[in-house]
């Protein structure tokens, strides 16, 4: 008795590509095929909990106003955000001058008391 060959869907590739590999230096490497450039020396990541809600609108108006920005990424979006709040608040609470940087792990984690 022979067996039966099972059938092969037409979107199944006959060469299997390598998937990007996700080394935790690149930005969407190995997720749903976006692969933003690497990150560079001066880079850092940031992790951060936000409200589902404003996440999602975060996501939307990334997408909807990216053509017009240029900005190609959501990191690249966020970034902008936070260097642009950073701007309101040196003028507000710092004379315009830059916050001395503070490294990762000298603020304490928690809610402030």
């Amino acid at each position: 008795m022979t067996r039966i060959e099972p059938r092969k869907s037409a979107l199944s590739a006959s060469v299997v590509a390598p998937s990007a590999s996700n080394d935790g230096k690149s930005g969407n490497a190995g997720k749903g095929g976006v692969v933003d450039r690497p990150m560079t020396r001066d880079q850092a990541k940031l992790t951060v909990r936000i409200s589902e809600d404003l996440l999602e609108e975060a996501r939307s108006a990334f997408w909807q106003t990216g053509p017009q920005t240029g900005t190609r990424s959501l990191s690249a979006w966020v970034a902008d955000a936070i260097a642009a709040k950073l701007e309101r608040d040196r003028a507000a609470f710092n004379g315009g001058r830059r916050f001395d940087p503070v490294p990762a792990g000298e603020i304490p984690t928690g809610r402030r008391s």
